[in-house]
């Protein structure tokens, strides 16, 4: 026969038997609501944002994917006169060095500039739903000389029309117009100077490469 005192302890053990399971579903519930509160406080958007740039920046940074043949040299030579540099977050700057997009006085576009826009074109077009092209031109140094059959006055005037001319290259490319805007510059400003290092070439190549132009890359916050 059972004493009271080992009665009373198996009472009372049965009793904390029986609360337990109230213990653990209350354990696992606030384990659910810290993973709740954790994943709703996760900023997608801005891991998304990054993975997209990071992705922009893959497209014109190919030179470690190509095999050494000669098709592929080729368009490692192209990729070393194409540069990228991030302005802020989702805005970057596009350039090409060694390259002049225009004769002197004019504003259609150079066979080179027309290959390097065929290339942009190729890397570009599988982001177009994600970035905005934004086309700067630029001049030399010389100032415009006034004549009848030229629909410009001045360096200003000549930078807008040889935008608009690669705007339009782009768009018969296959670039949707909506993505597209233009400016004009006039002089080439001192920052994109340093980056073409024009300060190492000689004064007509210098004059030569500063009729070129710039993109500038925007993402779209509409389409992230």
């Amino acid at each position: 026969m059972l004493s009271k005192n080992t009665l009373r302890m198996r009472k009372h053990s049965e009793e904390i038997s029986e609360g337990s399971w109230a213990v653990s579903y209350g354990d696992m519930i606030t384990l659910l609501l810290s993973f709740f509160v954790l994943f709703f406080s996760m900023d997608f958007n801005k891991t998304k944002e990054k993975n997209l740039d990071e992705t922009l920046l893959s497209q014109f940074n190919t030179l470690s994917l190509f095999k050494e043949d000669k098709k592929e040299i080729s368009e490692k030579i192209i990729d070393q006169n194409i540069g990228i540099v991030q302005i802020n977050d989702g805005t970057f700057l596009l350039f090409f060095k060694n390259v002049s997009f225009f004769k002197s006085g004019e504003t259609e576009l150079t066979n080179d500039g027309k290959e390097k826009l065929n290339h942009f074109y190729q890397k570009y077009i599988s982001m177009a739903s994600k970035y905005k092209v934004k086309a700067f031109s630029y001049t030399d140094g010389k100032k415009v000389k006034s004549m009848k059959n030229r629909n410009f006055k001045d360096n200003l005037e000549l930078s807008v029309l040889r935008s608009l001319n690669a705007i339009r290259y782009l768009n018969k490319l296959g670039v949707p117009s909506r993505r597209l805007e233009i400016t004009g510059s006039g002089e080439m400003p001192t920052r994109l100077q340093e980056l073409l290092e024009l300060n190492k070439l000689t004064p007509t190549e210098r004059d030569a490469f500063s009729r070129t132009i710039s993109i500038v890359l925007s993402r779209d916050e509409d389409n992230v």
